[in-house]
């Protein structure tokens, strides 16, 4: 950017004006472009700001409480979408610039016309985590809402409140997890920020919890579940043992979560807790049989804009079976297992995305690379393959690169901001999309013991060529952000994807 004339050009080279708003490189100014609604402006702004290193968190705290003040909007998948860019920023700030404006534009996007949440006033009568707790239980969010307000008010410890909401979140999931996922993913955000920041979205965060969607059959499922087990739960959370684990055969157990009919994943699950084996074995067993599922999934039919079970709904098991392994080392085992329960009921429901044993896609054999100190090549080629949609060729590619034993943090670094390049799409859909890689990356550092560790980078990357997005192919987020400043970049034959 010419920063003397305050210009930018467009992917021909040609000079246009930059819409940054003058005296405006900071989050007022990205406040601004939002409230107009302008993406190409929002992109501009952001980048301006971010520039800015003492700036950057100010941004990224403003862009989580724009989202918290939307409806319902902490349990949007957009908010996956911010919170994998943070993650970006922490390893390198510099290449996080993209990440952060395309979490812009998919916010705005998604959520600028919601209106915005009217504040609400701390509850009157002294805080107590028993009248938080009655609040959620019976879906009041207001309540909610004022209850963590008037603790705030009180002087608790912000990060008391937010474990407080984390084990209400395990207990009360809503449909998807979509509460747990959210009552991780802001702490995941406010841990990058810093305990002093975004204090203001726990009291929205409560309301979030409280006002969870709870209309699917295997959500209600759980909440009688969880009735019928009773004490039984905090008994079973002591029983776990290291010396149980050495007995513990994963492979044996992932039919279990994957296969037969009513409750036995759910058996096999209890049993299993119940003997002994650690919670977070259970926890890389789920992860792995979300990936497996995600692979079993009917091409064709997820594919269907009529279907009732399609990508986001595969993609969404990887970031669930993430988000519990994550939860488990945060919360006691008591309050965490209520959550893994339901993710293994949730990841076993969803064997309606399988395709017959018969039509389901192999997993492709490694290609042969050439032995080489430069994975750089390697690592944009398997990129290259993705989003061209060529599945085959981009799995099997990975698979060689593992099998030459290249390293693996610049790869799932790339995977990371490839993700957000590669965006496209409905907003809710690209965001998914984001979250799903950061997941699978995420599954395959904490799997490194286990001989399928790659499974989960092998499931993303098949559903992200697989999936057919019908809906808007315009590319806006990159084509507002080469409006920034970024020179456009042409893939002339580009394959389906996000």
């Amino acid at each position: 950017m010419d920063r003397k004339n305050a210009r930018t050009v467009d992917f021909l080279g040609n000079p246009v004006p930059s819409p940054i708003i003058e005296g405006r490189s900071d989050w007022s100014g990205v406040a601004l472009a939002l409230a107009q609604g302008d993406p190409a402006r929002v992109a501009a702004q952001v980048k301006a700001a971010w520039e800015l290193p003492q700036q950057r968190d100010s941004i990224v705290e403003g862009l989580l409480l724009w989202l918290a003040d939307r409806p319902a909007g902490l349990l949007d998948p957009v908010l996956g979408s911010l919170a994998a860019a943070v993650r970006i920023a922490q390893d390198d700030p510099q290449q996080a610039v993209e990440p952060i404006i395309i979490a812009s534009l998919l916010l705005i996007d998604h959520l600028g016309a919601r209106p915005v949440l009217a504040p609400l006033a701390p509850a009157e009568l002294p805080f107590s985590a028993a009248s938080l707790a009655a609040a959620v239980a019976q879906g009041d969010g207001s309540a909610a809402e004022a209850w963590v307000g008037r603790a705030l008010a009180d002087g608790v410890d912000p990060l008391t409140i937010q474990k407080q909401l984390l084990a209400l979140a395990c207990r009360y999931p809503g449909d998807g997890a979509v509460a747990a996922l959210a009552v991780q993913r802001v702490g995941a955000i406010r841990t990058a920020l810093g305990p002093a920041r975004a204090v203001a979205v726990l009291p929205r965060l409560a309301r979030a919890i409280a006002d969870r969607p709870e209309e699917l059959p295997c959500t209600q499922a759980h909440e009688q579940r969880l009735a019928a087990i009773g004490d039984s739960l905090s008994s079973v959370a002591k029983t776990s043992s290291p010396e149980k684990a050495k007995v513990f055969q994963e492979v044996k157990f992932r039919p279990h979560i994957l296969d037969g009919a009513g409750d036995t994943a759910l058996r096999a699950t209890w049993k299993a807790l119940a003997f002994g084996i650690p919670p977070e074995l259970i926890a890389d067993s789920l992860a792995l049989a979300a990936a497996e599922r995600v692979l079993r999934t009917e091409v064709a039919v997820a594919n269907e804009a009529s279907a009732v079970e399609g990508w986001p709904d595969a993609l969404h098991l990887l970031c669930l079976a993430d988000v519990v392994r994550q939860i488990l080392a945060l919360v006691p085992a008591q309050d965490a297992l209520p959550l893994l329960l339901y993710a293994v009921a949730w990841t076993h429901a969803h064997g309606a995305l399988d395709a017959p044993v018969a039509r389901r896609w192999p997993l492709p054999a490694a290609e042969a690379i050439h032995q080489t100190w430069d994975h750089g090549p390697e690592i944009a080629k398997i990129i290259a393959l993705w989003h061209k949609g060529q599945a085959v060729q981009a799995v099997a590619h990975l698979r060689g690169y593992f099998l030459m034993v290249l390293p693996d943090q610049p790869l799932t670094r790339q995977l990371r901001v490839a993700a957000f390049v590669d965006a496209q799409g409905r907003a809710a859909h690209a965001a998914l999309a984001i979250a799903a890689v950061t997941a699978a990356v995420d599954s395959f550092h904490a799997l490194a013991q286990h001989p399928h560790h790659e499974n989960p980078l092998c499931a993303v990357l098949f559903a992200l060529c697989s999936w057919q997005n019908p809906a808007s192919r315009s590319r806006l987020a990159q084509a507002t952000w080469s409006r920034a400043g970024r020179p456009q970049v042409r893939r002339v034959g580009a394959g389906p994807g996000l």
